[in-house]
């Protein structure tokens, strides 16, 4: 049965009640025990490294369309472009890491 909190009524579609306690509390249960403890040059290094990868193969992709024989055949995504960004995303993530340490 929905309860009316201020006046609104609050149906039972995952939305915290007042009973239900802090919404922040419950979602703990659920994130695991090393990301809980993660402080900010954690996550530096594992977006620096996220970045890293997604940078690799932006590279990997720019030289196989590069060395496409058929030119007709090569798309329009801009590689080059996206793996200097990438790069600097990465660098910027990991100096981010070394300085909150």
């Amino acid at each position: 049965m929905p309860r009316a909190i201020n006046g609104v009524l609050r149906q039972k579609r995952g939305l915290p009640s007042a009973a239900g306690g802090n919404i922040a509390r419950r979602m703990k249960n659920y994130e695991p025990e090393w990301l809980l403890f993660a402080g900010g040059g954690t996550w530096g290094v594992i977006w620096g490294v996220v970045f890293l990868l997604l940078a690799i193969f932006a590279i990997w992709r720019d030289r196989r369309r590069s060395k496409r024989a058929r030119a007709e055949q090569i798309g329009c995504m801009p590689w080059m472009t996206l793996s200097v960004l990438l790069i600097f995303a990465a660098a910027a993530s990991i100096l981010f890491a070394i300085k909150s340490h």
